[in-house]
Formats: structure tokens, C-alpha cells, sequence
């Protein structure tokens, strides 16, 4: 008969408990038959979940081809073809859709190329589990395990799916993802347990009853997704862009064709005038561009084992000015290895006893699976601990080590033992002065100190039997990684569970500080201020999953950028709650899902690069942004000034595509992809809006002074075209220069070889463009106009600062 569930679990999950009672049947301790493999197999009752960090191809390719700027093109396209079957000559302004093809094209090519690198990516971070098949026990990995299955766990694990222990050994279970309580839970046969929870000790068989989408952390899992949401500045922007110009091009195409149809103008030109309105007023592709540089950006991370799930945690990452890291597994390798044990009381009763192999069969007798453990019993291999057996015997009760209680526990007939933190293990009496003075002077000395303690079963009174001195091993890139950081700006807080002046010692043989300040906040009242606390401390030692929380809250509170690390099922709070979340692929599964970066080396050396992407990725795209951003300014304050005037909108889709080929497509296109390192600085888009604001300005100015002043002149009629276009050229060519400072080699040549093809396209292309044939006398006085006009732009872009200041 099954059990009832941890009363202790939220009202959700208690819910969800009838589900699991409903799927479960009962099967023998052997498993399932191969016969009800197959069943399953074939019923799809296996563990496979949709990644939901993976796009699929079908979304990839819908969200590309059909957003709202594609579907204006599409249809402005059918206006010119309907235009072009009443003059063929106007089929020529189609050629914007070259742009719009290729630019499709490459963003899905490069989408597709690293959601297929992501995904090979994604199937390292499969666990493997042990099941019991036809009474015989294989490896599989836990997306392969059936409903109703019979497999093994042990500390360490992250359960799967969810289900109920069939035989227990002193299971105890971290549901503190699930519940949002530390304690860890002590599972007997017929409880439930929950995918997501993490086994702290000991070990047991379990039975699934719900997999893949049908389990909780699943359901978890994609929720958190939901509730963190989009914290890109530079995505959000764009966003609030599209939607902006949504609201405001259709409109004014459909009230100048209107005008235009009042004036008498004859629908196909009407068509073909309406046309190059609206296309000058979309940027088309900024949003495509942005795309591509995040997924070239991904492949590049994946290429140095950094798997992206969320791709906006590369411009946190760069935006980032606090850096929150995990000690171990994160300084250090998450190894540990044994140094000394140093002998201190010996009662009577254990004078016999010889410690090493005392301590060696305690951890024995409570199957201690944990990284500690592991260090300990390599070191002692070669002791015989029978003798001590034979005098302990069994042990009447195990509390085995977690993460909560800190230490473990066995009681024996002799008395009861512990191994753990000194604090914890003496948490209802006080520590010797003796004891408390050794443990903070070998602290001091980098070593991670656990006490072996006895209390004889007579009496309350523990006594100290053995200091156990371990040292973690600190990762060799760790120095490195931090005096990058430093140098940028970057404030590091190291937040772990371990002794405060233990990590003081880690944190200055890795270089972070000398003397940085550290605090033990198992000590903190519930009322703390962590606002105080984490302007005035660095290092914070023994903090409890919650406390991770509100450090990480408080950083946000005084407008920082946080960026967490974490490898344990008791970071995933924080992890959820900071700006960008970095996971080791050595930690929990449900510390990997919550994760925007999964470092699959281990290794957090590997988040240098990642800055760099995210740099390449906003200052590219801030430049790229302003080029795209002047052309829709001019062309929307273009749209509503020949709104109110008699005259024609001046230019074809044809002069347009010209111009924004050569002055935006090409050159955004290269200069997104170029490397670019340089800290961000300024507000994205004040800069961008306020620099494309200025050169959409100048053109304006000219466009308008002309239209006004020069009206009925003959000469001005003749040129009035080529005029406007190369008033609106000269100013795209001296913002594509002033936004690519400093100029390189690469850069110096692309402008140019850009700002020739422009010149020979008006020159030896006139028909194809809609211009008049220009003379010797015509070219050089195009070159003057388009020198003086690139000019006065650079010296209004100089003013650029103070138009900034004034914004701000």
C-alpha cells in the first residue's frame, strides 16, 4: 500500500501526487520483461522530453520567413508586380527583394547550422542511470527509461523522472528545487519521490511512474523558462522597434497612396511611389542581422565547450559588472585530497582504536558516496579496517552527510559518531577554545577542516577524536580569470557553503584578493540586510540556498548586472533569479536546465571568451543599428513632410535598394561578424538613435531646403533625383565611417571599395536606376556636392557627445 507523500511539499505538487499513484503498477524487484519493453517502446511511455532550449526547424524557418517585415515585403513585392503589368519598366524596383532573399537566406542558414551544433551539444548533458531489465542490471541514459521501470539511485544522482522507492538504504533527497526547502528528506519504501530532487545520501531502488513531459521538474523546468523572460536590452529594443514601426508604416503608405490617387497620379506609378515609401521607412534586416550575429556567436561558444540555451545570456554576460562564483567545482576542480589527520582526544573506551581505520568504516558503514568520502577512502585503500568491525559491529542508526545537516551520523552499540563541519556537529554546545583556535589556524592555511567526533551513549558530551585537513585543487586558469575580470570592472563575490576563512585561503592562492573581507552568514539573522552585506563583503562562507537568493536579489536591487555560477542542486535559486546563469556540466541536471550557459569543461576560464562574443555582438550591432536606424528616421520624416506637400515622393524602390545595398546591407553584414573586444560604454540605444538622428537630420535639412527653395527652377527639376540621392548617400557614408572608428585596414577598404561601386552605379548605370545620364561637368559636380554634404555630416556627427548629454 502506498504511502502518503512529504507533507512538507508545496500544494502543487501534492497534486500531482494522485498521478504518480495512478500510473503505478506493481513490478518485481527484476524489472521489466523484455516483452513490456517493448510495449512501452513502442506506446512512447519513455523518458524523451522536447529540449526546451532547443528550436525546432519548423519555428527556426516560420519566424524567419513570416514576421511582420518579411510579410510587408511579400506584399509590396505583388504591388510592383502589379505596377510592372502595366509598364514592365517598373519591374526593376523588385530588386529590393534580392536583399530580403539573401538576407533570409544567410539568417537561416546560420540559425539551422547552430541548432544543429547546440543539439549535439545538448546530448553530452544526458545522465546515464542503472536499470534493472530481466533481473540483470545495465547502463542506460535516463532518456531511455520506461514508465514503470526499475533503477538504481545513489548520492549524487538527480532523479530523472518521477516515482516511488521500492527499497530504500537511508535515502535522503534534496527537494529543494521542487519545494524550495533545504532539508533534506529521509525516503523510505512507497514514497514518492519527484525528477528534480537530488540524492544527498545514501541509496535505494526506485520505480518510475511518470517520464518525460509527464513528470514535474519537466513542467518545472519549462515553467522557470516562462517566469524569467527577456532581460536583453538590445531584444527588447528591437521588439519595441518592430512594433513602433508596425503601427506607423502601413498607415502612412495608405494615406500617401491616397493622395497620390486624389492628384490624379495613375495607379501604377501611384503603386511603384507608395512602394518606396515603406521601404524606406523598414530596416530591413537589422532584426535578421541581430539573429545571425547571436547564432554565429553560439557556434563560436560551442567550438570552446560552452553550450548557449539561452541566447540573450551572451549580452548579460557582457553587460555583466558582478560576477557571482561558486568555490568548488568552480575555483577549484571539485577534487579533494586528504593531507593529514591530526589525532586530538582519545577516550578509554577507542584508546584501541587506530583512527584512520575507525574513520574509514564509519564512511564505509553509511555507503558515503560523496566527493569528501571518495578523497578519504583513496587515501586509506590499503587500510584494513576488519579489526574495527569486529569490535563496532553494526550500526543501530545512519543519518547519512547532506547539504543541510552538514555532517553524518552513525550510532553504534559503544556510542554514536560523527564527520562533518565542527559548527554543525557541536550546533546545541559550545566548541572547545582549543578546538575552535586549531580549526581556524589550519582554516587560515587553505585547508577544508572536518572533525571525527564521538559522544558514548551515557552522556550529551561530544568529544573531538580527529581534525581530517583536505585541500581542494584550484583550477590553473583561475588566476588568469579573475585579473581579467578585475581589469574590466568586473566586481567578483565568491558565495559558498564552506567556511568562511577556508575560503578567505582559496580565494587569495587563486589570486582574487589579498584580504578580502568575509563573513559567515549562518551566524545572519532572518532580518538581515544584504543590501550592507554585499556592498561591504566579498567572500561569503556557509550560505544557505535562500541566502544565495537574496544575495543575488540585493545586487539587482542596487542595479547590478549578475552573473551567477553554480554546479549544485542548491544554487538553482539563485541561478533562476540572476540576470545570466552559468552552469558546470559536472552539476546537477536541474542546475544545467536552469542554466542560460553550460560550461561542459568545467571550466569557468571559458566565460573570457563568452564576454568577447557578447561585446562582438552589441557594439556590431550598435553600429549596424545606427546605419539601418538613419534610414528609416529620414525616410519616415520624408513619408510625413511630401505628406503635406504637393510635390511626389522624389525617389524609386529602385534608388533606394541602391542605396541601402551599398550604404547598410553589405557593410552590416561584414561588420557584424568582425571581431570587436572593446567594453561596452554608453546606452545602447541613446547612442544609436541619437547618432542616426543626427545624420537623418542633415539629409532632411537638404531634402526640404531644396523642395522649398529651389521650386519651378529647371536646373533643380532636371536634377532633383540624383540631388536627393546623394543628399541622403554622402551622410550614410560618413555615419557608416564615423560608426566604425577606429578604422583598420578591413574597414578603411570596405568603405571605399562600397563608396566606389556607388559612384560608377550612378555613373554607368543610369538606366537602371532611374537617373539621368550624367557628363564629365555633371560627375564632377556630384563629387563636390557629395564631398561637402560627407563633410558638414562628420562635423554635426562630432557634436554627437553633447546631442548624447542633452538626451540623457
Amino acid at each position: 500500500m502506498l504511502k502518503r507523500a512529504n507533507k512538507s511539499v508545496v500544494p502543487e505538487i501534492y497534486k500531482h501526487l494522485t498521478r504518480i499513484k495512478a500510473a503505478y503498477q506493481a513490478v518485481p524487484k527484476s524489472g521489466l520483461s523484455v516483452e513490456q519493453v517493448s510495449k512501452r517502446e513502442a506506446t512512447g511511455q519513455i523518458n524523451v522530453c522536447k529540449n526546451p532550449n532547443s528550436t525546432s526547424v519548423g519555428t527556426i524557418i516560420w519566424r524567419n520567413v513570416f514576421n511582420v517585415f518579411n510579410i510587408v515585403n511579400f506584399l509590396l513585392a505583388f504591388f510592383i508586380l502589379w505596377a510592372a503589368s502595366y509598364d514592365i519598366a517598373y519591374l526593376k524596383n523588385g530588386l529590393f527583394m534580392g536583399v530580403v532573399l539573401s538576407n533570409l537566406l544567410i539568417a537561416l542558414s546560420q540559425e539551422l547550422k547552430a541548432k544543429r551544433i547546440l543539439d549535439k551539444l545538448s546530448i553530452l548533458l544526458n545522465l546515464n542511470v542503472t536499470v534493472i531489465r530481466d533481473g540483470k542490471a545495465k547502463e542506460i541514459s535516463s532518456d531511455k527509461l520506461l514508465v514503470n521501470d526499475i533503477f538504481q539511485v545513489k548520492s549524487g544522482l538527480q532523479l530523472p523522472v518521477d516515482g516511488i522507492v521500492v527499497e530504500s538504504q537511508g535515502l535522503t533527497v534534496d527537494e529543494s528545487l521542487l519545494t524550495g526547502e533545504s532539508v533534506a528528506v529521509t525516503k523510505q519504501a512507497h514514497d514518492y519521490i519527484f525528477a528534480g530532487s537530488n540524492c544527498t545520501g545514501g541509496s535505494a531502488l526506485v520505480q518510475a511512474c511518470l517520464v518525460g513531459k509527464d513528470s514535474f521538474a519537466n513542467q518545472i523546468t519549462l515553467q522557470a523558462k516562462k517566469v524569467k523572460g527577456e532581460k536583453s536590452e538590445l531584444r527588447l529594443g528591437l521588439s519595441r522597434l518592430i512594433a513602433i514601426l508596425a503601427s506607423l508604416i502601413l498607415p502612412l503608405g495608405l494615406i500617401l497612396f491616397y493622395k497620390n490617387y486624389l492628384q490624379n497620379i495613375d495607379l501604377a506609378k501611384n503603386l511603384v511611389l507608395t512602394v518606396a515609401t515603406v521601404i524606406g521607412m523598414i530596416p530591413e534586416g537589422l532584426i535578421l542581422l541581430s539573429e545571425v550575429a547571436f547564432a554565429v556567436a553560439t557556434m563560436k561558444l560551442a567550438k570552446v565547450d560552452c553550450l548557449v540555451q539561452h541566447v540573450s545570456a551572451v549580452e548579460m554576460l557582457a553587460r555583466t559588472d558582478v560576477l557571482c562564483l561558486d568555490k568548488t567545482g568552480t575555483i577549484t576542480t571539485g577534487a579533494m585530497q586528504l593531507i593529514e589527520l591530526v589525532p586530538l582526544e582519545i577516550p578509554q573506551q577507542l584508546a584501541t582504536f587506530d583512527l584512520a581505520a575507525l574513520t574509514k568504516y564509519l564512511l564505509i558503514s553509511n555507503d558515503s558516496d560523496n566527493q569528501t568520502a571518495k578523497a578519504l577512502l583513496k587515501a586509506w585503500s590499503k587500510i584494513d579496517c576488519r579489526q574495527v568491525e569486529a569490535k563496532l559491529g553494526q550500526a543501530i542508526m545512519k543519518q547519512p552527510f547532506n547539504s543541510a545537516r552538514k555532517y553524518q551520523a552513525l550510532k553504534f552499540a559503544l556510542g554514536t559518531f560523527y564527520i562533518g563541519a565542527t559548527e554543525f556537529i557541536y550546533l546545541n554546545q559550545a566548541i572547545p577554545a582549543s578546538l575552535t583556535q586549531k580549526i581556524s589556524t589550519y582554516s587560515q592555511a587553505a585547508y577544508r577542516v572536518l572533525l571525527v567526533a564521538y559522544k558514548p551513549n551515557a552522556t550529551s558530551e561530544i568529544v573531538p577524536l580527529a581534525l581530517l585537513l583536505l585541500t581542494d585543487e584550484i583550477r590553473q586558469t583561475a588566476k588568469q580569470t579573475f585579473d581579467y575580470f578585475r581589469k574590466q570592472g568586473v566586481d567578483i563575490k565568491i558565495i559558498s557553503g564552506d567556511n568562511p576563512e577556508t575560503l578567505s585561503a582559496i580565494s587569495k592562492q587563486a589570486g582574487l584578493v589579498e584580504n578580502a573581507k568575509y563573513i559567515d552568514l549562518s551566524k545572519l539573522s532572518k532580518v538581515a540586510d544584504y543590501t550592507k552585506l554585499v556592498n561591504e563583503y566579498q567572500l561569503f562562507g556557509r550560505v544557505s540556498p535562500a541566502q544565495k537568493e537574496c544575495l543575488v536579489e540585493a545586487l539587482q536591487a542596487t542595479g547590478h548586472v549578475v552573473t551567477m555560477t553554480g554546479d549544485g542542486v542548491n544554487d538553482v535559486p539563485a541561478l533562476k533569479k540572476a540576470d545570466c546563469a552559468v552552469a558546470m556540466r559536472s552539476g546537477s541536471d536541474a542546475c544545467r536546465k536552469s542554466a542560460d550557459l553550460v560550461l561542459l569543461n568545467n571550466d569557468f576560464a571559458v566565460l573570457i571568451q563568452a564576454v568577447y562574443e557578447g561585446r562582438r555582438v552589441i557594439n556590431n550591432i550598435k553600429l549596424v543599428a545606427s546605419l539601418f536606424l538613419n534610414k528609416t528616421i529620414y525616410a519616415s520624416l520624408m513619408a510625413v513632410f511630401y505628406l503635406f506637400s504637393r510635390k511626389l515622393y522624389p525617389l524609386y524602390p529602385i534608388q533606394l535598394t541602391l542605396l541601402s545595398t551599398l550604404t547598410i546591407g553589405i557593410p552590416g553584414f561584414c561588420l557584424t561578424l568582425k571581431a570587436n573586444k572593446e567594453r561596452l560604454t554608453g546606452h545602447f540605444w541613446r547612442d544609436v538613435l541619437s547618432s542616426a538622428g543626427l545624420t537623418a537630420t542633415v539629409s532632411l535639412i537638404l531634402l526640404v531646403s531644396a523642395e522649398l527653395l529651389l521650386t519651378g527652377n529647371a536646373f533643380y527639376i532636371k536634377w532633383r533625383q540624383i540631388y536627393i540621392l546623394l543628399s541622403l548617400a554622402a551622410p550614410a557614408f560618413a555615419l557608416l565611417v564615423y560608426k566604425a572608428q577606429p578604422l583598420d585596414k578591413l574597414k578603411l577598404g570596405l568603405a571605399i571599395t562600397l563608396g566606389l561601386a556607388f559612384s560608377l552605379a550612378i555613373i554607368y548605370l543610369p538606366n537602371l536606376f532611374s537617373l539621368p545620364v550624367l557628363n564629365l561637368f555633371d560627375i564632377m559636380y556630384c563629387g563636390l556636392w557629395f564631398s561637402l554634404v560627407y563633410l558638414l555630416t562628420r562635423f554635426v556627427l562630432k557634436l554627437m557627445p553633447i546631442f548624447t548629454k542633452y538626451l540623457s
